[in-house]
């Protein structure tokens, strides 16, 4: 007897269409037909529109049989929740557990941990089996999923031997059931991989209910079961949840709610709205006064509102800013930097950024309405533009003066205007060569001159580009064949081809180079290990774009750290060395002498003032000595200078050979090249240190006289952040006073609170009967222990 046979809704659907396809017979041919039986065919028929309907309701097709629900409005209220992806939290099963250093976030998304208990039942005849297994299941309402957790009886057990990997997290206890202490250390190593604020949702379980002996306090600990029925439930001293079933919310009620919430110190706010009509009227729900309503699910039946207080969600961003400052001040290079170094790694914006759009010019939109507009000529047309120019040409004159053939002298005439020193054509003669020809070569050249006047053709040669092309395409084959001997597969969509010419007129040429059967891409500005080329190598597209990757990790510095509050100064200057100077100087002694190294420079100094906690009037030379970091003009010189003591040094370099041969060979005239300043460099016996001492000496901004050696660490580098920047701004006179702050259009006016008439840091220092400092500038900027303590205590935040 043939076994019963299930069909899935897709392979109905097929029978039925084969079914239609068919001519008009009788069901039982039509059943042999489709190799179905007849009553099998009948009942398809019949339920037609049920088995569409089915299909049409984003089920799997491949489903067999039909489970349904008892409670139809259960199974329409979960399908809107999962449509809507809308929160959804049960009154039986709401118990706050959260990951034990952030209290709540109900943006970063929710959790729902259960436990299921396995067990292995009975077989007849034999004894009840004693084996167990509980499986932890733990994933969000965005489809992330914890990798499971399994509890047995046994360590060790047999099964194990010889397994490195497991799919799961193992461990074992004797009743293997989840305890506290399991659960504590599974939520401790979970705790330690977020990097966001989570909501946990347990079950009814007793090793959920965390106890006070976790070295965190910021665990939430249950004080009621979820079995008992109050309307309050004390979450422990951090959080109380308000529970109510409400028929919509009008004014009466949000004004009676808001008392009791208020009377009882309520934090967070669930309710359910019955009774609505539509969700536009539940849009117009009336608000409850210092509540936000932060998540909100319409449904026909019911809806679920929740609320959370305005003192809750300020606490919170209270608390997360101390824990943020307590993270970047905790922030150090000293003994391990991996720490340092992943944190900066989650500081980093989205690499992914919005495209800005393209300015469309008045010219490119002319073009394209041309190219768009353009039409074929016909035949006909082009027939008749042809024997038009002939007609003309037959009634032009044999000859003039402006026709006539060239001659020697004139091409000697020509020659002696040629410039000097330019490259060569495509023909490879370079202008030397013609400005000193025979009589013979001229003489050719004015025959071929007067042939291309009296035909009217150019040579196909003075049109196209074949002879670049050509060579170049040949070598770009033998690379094939060899890549294909030796079993490589290049990648041609990763190969570009550039053309660089000193005539403005062919700037834009493009040539057509096959690489492996592709065309090879065109590129004006091609990247060479790291560093954008162009024709006229002013690095002007690669300075730009090097502005841009320096702003960013210096936006990453600046979050390291305030005015008030931050990482130490030795701290961000490792953080600024290795993470924005390594970038911005790269390659530095190939444009070093570029104009628009200005772009780099606003970054670097941004960098330098969040180091040193300095204010943007505060005059640039203070920037390098406050931040322990040479200028940068001179940090490239000295790279320059290393360089080409390098490579003039070693005669087995093959660069060596060319530096020496360098004299009288420049080509841009316009252009500084970085082997001149390397010279000018070497002949000044050039030193970093000197060089800076010397600057600083010619352009000091230090009216007081506190500095005397710009290039070592100034005093005060192990301060806290606040000290250490109102430390800098005493020093260089530019900080939040009242002075300044009129200067700038802050204040009405630069009195001091005193009474005296300007209130300038000098003042502050010496003249303020208020805050005056016993000692001396001298004894602030040596950081001495009665200066800091003065400092800290200081009333005016500079």
């Amino acid at each position: 007897m043939n076994k019963r046979r299930d069909w899935s809704v897709e392979e109905k659907l097929d029978v039925l269409k084969k079914y239609d396809e068919l001519l008009k017979m009788s069901q039982r041919q039509a059943a042999c037909k489709l190799n179905v039986s007849q009553s099998l065919l009948g009942r398809m028929l019949i339920s037609r529109q049920e088995i569409k309907n089915t299909s049409l309701e984003n089920v799997n097709s491949n489903r067999k049989r039909k489970r349904a629900g008892k409670e139809e409005e259960v199974k329409e209220a979960l399908k809107q929740w999962f449509t809507k992806n809308g929160h959804l939290l049960s009154p039986n099963i709401l118990r706050l557990v959260c990951s034990m250093r952030m209290k709540l976030d109900f943006i970063s998304g929710h959790y729902l941990s259960t436990l299921t208990r396995l067990k292995i039942k009975k077989t007849r005849g034999t004894k009840s089996s004693k084996e167990r297994l509980t499986i932890l299941c733990c994933a969000s309402m965005d489809g992330e999923k914890r990798k499971l957790l399994a509890i047995g009886k046994s360590k060790n057990p047999r099964c194990f031997k010889g397994v490195k990997n497991l799919p799961v997290d193992y461990t074992a206890n004797s009743n293997a059931w989840m305890t506290k202490e399991i659960f504590i250390e599974w939520l401790t190593k979970w705790d330690n991989e977020l990097r966001h604020d989570v909501l946990l949702l347990v079950d009814n379980c007793t090793a959920g209910n965390l106890t006070a002996t976790m070295s965190n306090n910021n665990i939430s600990q249950p004080g009621n079961s979820p079995s008992e029925d109050y309307l309050t439930r004390d979450l422990g001293t951090q959080l109380r949840i308000f529970q109510l079933n409400v028929e919509g919310i009008s004014s009466d009620k949000s004004r009676y709610l808001e008392r009791q919430l208020k009377e009882h110190k309520i934090d967070v706010v669930l309710l359910q709205e019955t009774h609505v009509p539509d969700e536009l009227q539940m849009t117009r729900r009336a608000t409850i006064s210092g509540y936000t309503l932060i998540s909100a699910l319409y449904h026909r039946s019911y809806g679920s509102d929740t609320y959370l207080a305005d003192m809750l969600l300020t606490s919170l961003a209270k608390s997360r800013k101390e824990r943020r400052i307590e993270t970047m001040e905790k922030l150090d290079f000293k003994h391990s930097s991996r720490e340092a170094w992943n944190l900066l790694r989650r500081l980093d914006p989205n690499p992914t950024r919005t495209k800005s759009i393209p300015k469309i010019k008045p010219d490119e939109f002319a073009n394209r309405i041309i190219e768009m507009t353009r039409t074929m000529m016909d035949k006909e047309t082009a027939r008749k533009v042809t024997m038009n120019l002939k007609t003309k040409k037959r009634e032009a004159t044999d000859r003039s003066k402006w026709a006539e053939n060239f001659v020697s002298e004139e091409v000697q005439i020509a020659l002696k205007s040629v410039k000097t020193g330019k490259a060569a054509e495509l023909d490879g003669i370079h202008p030397e060569f013609l400005k000193n020809c025979g009589p013979n070569t001229r003489k050719w050249l004015a025959d071929f001159f007067s042939d291309i006047l009296c035909s009217g053709k150019l040579p196909k040669l003075f049109k196209t580009t074949k002879g670049l092309e050509e060579p170049l395409t040949n070598d770009f084959n033998k690379l094939d064949s060899y890549f294909k001997r030796w079993r490589l597969k290049p990648n041609p969509t990763k190969t570009e081809v550039t053309v660089f010419h000193l005539n403005n007129i062919k700037a834009s040429q493009e040539i057509n180079i096959n690489f492996g059967g592709q065309e090879v891409r065109n590129t004006k500005h091609p990247k060479y290990l790291g560093v954008v080329l162009d024709r006229t190598l002013t690095y002007r597209e690669h300075l730009t774009r090097l502005s841009k990757k320096v702003k960013t990790r210096q936006n990453i510095i600046s979050k390291l750290s305030s005015s008030t509050w931050g990482t130490d100064a030795n701290t961000l200057r490792i953080s600024t060395l290795s993470l924005v100077y390594s970038t911005a100087e790269y390659c530095a002694p190939v444009w070093i002498n570029n104009v628009h190294t200005k772009n780099v420079y606003k970054h670097l100094n941004a960098a330098m003032r969040t180091i040193g906690g300095l204010m943007k009037s505060t005059p640039l030379k203070w920037l390098p000595v406050l931040s322990n970091i040479a200028p940068p003009k001179l940090r490239r010189e000295h790279a320059l200078l290393q360089e080409w003591k390098k490579y003039a040094n070693n005669p087995f370099l093959p660069i060596h050979t060319d530096l020496t041969a360098l004299e009288g060979a420049q080509r841009l005239k316009s252009r500084k090249p970085p082997w001149k300043t390397a010279r000018d460099l070497t002949k000044d016996k050039f030193n970093i240190s000197s060089k800076w001492e010397n600057d600083w000496i010619i352009e000091n901004p230090d009216n007081q006289k506190l500095v005397t050696n710009p290039t070592i660490k100034q005093p005060g580098f192990d301060l806290e952040r606040s000290t250490w920047v109102t430390l800098n701004r005493i020093r260089t006179g530019h900080g939040r006073n009242g002075h300044m702050m009129y200067k700038w259009g802050l204040r009405d006016s630069e009195t001091c609170d005193c009474g005296y008439e300007s209130q300038t840091i000098n003042h502050i220092i010496t003249e303020c009967p208020i805050r005056t400092f016993k000692g001396t500038i001298e004894d602030i900027h040596l950081t001495k222990e009665e200066a800091v303590e003065w400092m800290k205590n200081l009333d005016v935040k500079l």
